[in-house]
Formats: C-alpha cells, sequence, structure tokens
C-alpha cells in the first residue's frame, strides 16, 4: 500500500509539473486558469477513483506546487513599466573608469570588444559594476523568475533588444520552457524569439551578470 500511495504521489507532482505555465498575459492568464483547474479536475478524478487521496488533498499540492512557479500577470505588468528605464541615467563616469570596466568584462566575463562596442560607455561601466556585486550572483526558483526580478536594473539597451522580438511576458514564456544553465536557458530562449546568434550571446551575458 505504502509503494502504491508514494506511486499516486508522484503522479500528482508529475502531472502539476507539466501544467506550470508563466503568463505572458491577462488574456492567456484566463486560459492559465481554465487549463489549470481543468489539470487538478484530472488529478482528482484519477486519484479519488484509486481511493488513494481525496479531492481536497489533491487541491492542496496542486495549489502549493502552482503558488511557487507560477509568475502573475500583475508581476509582468508591473516589470513592463520599466522597459524604457535607464538605470544609467544618473551614472557618471571617467575615461580610466571605462577602460577598466572593458578590460575586465573581457576577461573575466567572456565578452567581446565588438560586443561591448554595441553599447554606451555607461552602460559599460554599469555592467562592470554588476559583476562587482555579489548579491547578483544569488539562485532563485527559476530562471523566469530572475529575470522579471532584475528587468528594472537590466541596461535599456537589453530590454530594448528583446522587446524588439517578443514582449516580457512573452520572453518569460518561452523561458520557462527550457531547462539548464542559466546561460544556456537565456541564450536558447532569445534565439527562440528571433534573436542573433550575436544579439543572443550579448544579452545573456549580460542578463546573467544581474541574477
Amino acid at each position: 500500500m505504502l509503494k502504491k500511495n508514494m506511486k499516486n504521489i508522484a503522479l500528482v507532482l508529475t502531472l502539476m509539473s507539466l501544467g506550470t505555465v508563466v503568463v505572458p498575459s491577462s488574456v492567456a492568464y484566463a486560459d492559465t486558469v481554465k487549463n489549470d483547474e481543468t489539470s487538478k479536475q484530472d488529478i482528482t478524478t484519477k486519484l479519488e477513483n484509486q481511493g488513494e487521496l481525496s479531492g481536497d488533498d489533491v487541491a492542496k499540492l496542486f495549489n502549493q506546487q502552482k503558488s511557487e512557479t507560477t509568475i502573475q500577470t500583475n508581476e509582468i505588468q508591473d516589470a513592463e513599466l520599466y522597459d524604457n528605464f535607464d538605470p544609467t541615467i544618473n551614472l557618471v563616469i571617467t575615461p580610466d573608469e571605462v577602460k577598466q570596466a572593458k578590460t575586465h568584462l573581457m576577461y573575466y566575463d567572456n565578452f567581446t570588444a565588438e560586443e561591448l562596442s554595441t553599447i554606451s560607455d555607461k552602460e559599460v561601466v554599469y555592467l562592470y559594476q554588476q559583476s562587482q556585486n555579489p548579491e547578483t550572483r544569488m539562485g532563485g526558483k527559476t530562471v523566469a523568475k530572475l529575470i522579471l526580478k532584475v528587468w528594472k536594473k537590466l541596461p535599456k539597451a537589453a530590454k530594448k533588444k528583446i522587446t524588439k522580438f517578443t514582449g516580457l511576458g512573452g520572453f518569460l514564456k518561452v523561458v520557462d520552457h527550457y531547462t539548464g544553465t542559466e546561460y544556456h536557458i537565456i541564450y536558447s530562449a532569445l534565439r527562440k524569439v528571433g534573436m542573433s546568434k550575436g544579439w543572443a550571446s550579448m544579452t545573456t551575458k549580460t542578463i546573467t551578470l544581474f541574477i
């Protein structure tokens, strides 16, 4: 009996993980809620018929998993307010700081001189400052949530490169489909939405400095 119960619980968690989504918009959110309810009903029916777990037990497990992994619509909308925000606007820099920043980013963070030439000197120094901040290296539950958390802090140039191809919500939805390292997930998602290899590499390196 114990072995059977463990098998059923594993089934619950597997089905719930397949139903987890990142919400790209308020319209899609309505579909998501509908799909979640359908998934929950399917799981409940399966296990109630086997007499192993009650509907309430399944619902509790489902809602706990959903609350831990799903990005809500209002979170995305709040982050999108900063699509055109430039965090370097008040940054004062010197030529020596720019030189030091470029040297560090190329040597330690694998940027190329060509990539750094596509952004402003202020953004170069800003990226260097982020690479020195240990707090930006903290982990999180999902890469999508990490990107959402740091969206406001990203250089304006990086955000514009992404929103040229898709909105923040759409990008996070694509991100959520991949597994692997932070770099692999972000790079793969950027390529999926249509970004060139060069831009995807540059943008991925930029984002990973913040998460």
